[in-house]
Order: structure tokens, then sequence, then C-alpha cells
């Protein structure tokens, strides 16, 4: 593989991931916001959110469709890759709290997410972070995560 091929497929990984992450947070914070008060019932109902609800369930759904945004802009995407990473580990490590700790579950999952139930929803967390993990690790060393290809074969 030459330079440029394996910088171009960089690129495609990059980008292929931040789309996948960005439609897959833009799906989650959609469905909160549409089902607000399922959603805002259902973080009430938790057992380790006491006192944090109420500003989780205005926060989120916003913070979720803002991070689906920059990704797709790809403006600091870096910035917002690592902060989708810290929102995704947050959310796993409630989830497995939830199912280890919690003498009821509620689900304040939307959409496609809530028929999964914990367990699945767990796995899905993880490979999400792994797709995270990937799109980080092949944007090292790119500003914003997109090289100019033609800036690259010029000057090679």
């Amino acid at each position: 593989m030459t330079k440029n091929s394996t910088a171009s497929a960089t690129v495609n990984i990059v980008q292929g991931s931040c789309a996948l992450l960005a439609a897959l947070m833009l799906y989650s914070g959609v469905s909160k916001l549409l089902n607000y008060d399922r959603f805002a019932d259902a973080l009430a109902q938790s057992p380790f959110l006491h006192g944090r609800s109420l500003w989780l369930s205005y926060l989120l759904p916003p913070v979720e469709v803002s991070l689906a945004a920059f990704l797709l802009l790809g403006w600091q995407r870096s910035f917002f890759l690592y902060s989708y990473l810290y929102l995704m580990f947050s959310f796993t490590a409630y989830i497995f709290l939830m199912m280890h700790k919690a003498y009821y579950l509620p689900c304040a999952c939307m959409g496609l997410v809530e028929s999964i139930g914990w367990g699945a929803h767990l796995w899905l967390n993880i490979g999400i972070i792994s797709l995270n993990l990937l799109a980080i690790f092949a944007n090292k060393g790119k500003s914003n995560g997109v090289q100019n290809l033609a800036y690259t074969e010029n000057y090679r």
C-alpha cells in the first residue's frame, strides 16, 4: 500500500467512524427529546441519580445532539471524539452499576435500544466505545481528523 492510499484509508476510517458515531448519538438525543417525559420519569426513578435526574434530563439530549453535529462538521474532531468517549464510558459505567447494584432497573433509553435489555445494551456500548477508540487512534496526528489529500500528494 502506498502512503497516499494509507492516508486515504485512514481518512475514510475516521470519517466513516465519526458518521456512524454521530448517527447513533443523534438518534439517542432526538429519541430522548421526542419522548422527553418518559425519559425524565425513568431518570427520576433511578436509584443512583437522586438530585441529579432533573438537570441530567435537561442536559443530556442537547449534549448528545450537539456532539453528533460537531463530529459531522469535523471541527476540533479530536476534542469531540474524546468527549464522546467520556460520555460513552459514563453511560457504560452507569449501565454496569445498575445491572450489578440496583434493585430496580428503570430504562431511560429510547427507541430501539430500550427493547434489547440491559446486558445487550452493555455490549452495544462496549462496541461503540471500540469504534470510538478506532476513530481516535486513526485520527492521531491529523488536523481536525481530515487530511488534505491534495496537499499530501503534491508534497510527499
